[in-house]
Parts: structure tokens; C-alpha cells; sequence
């Protein structure tokens, strides 16, 4: 029922900010419930190095700087290491 007496309004000079809240509708909670990711989850760092060809990856570190993920990459026995931040991008030594 606010919608048309703000509309009114808003002809004659006279702007409000009027939200319309419907019960259904998603919510943008930024505090309250909402976790993001702040860095590297080993998980995910594991499935990048699947992809890039290591078989059997494992985590054989993590700390707040990297993730270390040892497996078998085509010649052998290999290692990748992670930056832990958002994305997991590739460190190269």
C-alpha cells in the first residue's frame, strides 16, 4: 500500500526511500549467517591438482601461507603447493 502514495509523492518533488519487503524473497544477509571463503579449502586444492594431472592427491600441508598437495604426476612422485587465499592459484618455485 506504500507503493502508490511514495509514487505520488515522488511526482511532486517530494523523494523517500521506500523498501518493499516481500517474505519470500532471498535475503542479503551480509552479517548475520554468512561465511566466505577467506582462503584456500584443501579440497579444492586437491581437485586442481587432480586436474592438472596428479593422481591420488594428498595433503601433506597446510598452514596459513599454503597448501601442499603430494601425488603422482606423470614422471613420478610430485608435489604442487597452493597460495591459501581465495581462487587457490598455483605457486611457482
Amino acid at each position: 500500500m506504500t507503493a502508490p502514495v511514495a509514487a505520488g509523492e515522488a511526482m511532486l518533488g517530494r523523494e523517500r526511500d521506500v523498501a518493499v519487503v516481500y517474505p519470500d524473497a532471498p535475503r542479503n544477509d551480509r552479517h548475520r549467517g554468512w561465511r566466505g571463503t577467506r582462503g584456500c579449502a584443501p579440497v579444492n586444492a586437491m581437485g586442481q591438482a587432480a586436474e592438472e594431472g596428479m593422481s591420488r592427491p594428498t595433503i601433506a600441508d597446510f598452514n596459513q601461507r599454503s597448501v601442499v598437495v603430494e601425488g603422482h604426476g606423470r614422471f613420478g612422485w610430485g608435489r604442487m603447493v597452493f597460495a591459501n587465499t581465495p581462487g587457490c592459484p598455483l605457486v611457482l618455485h
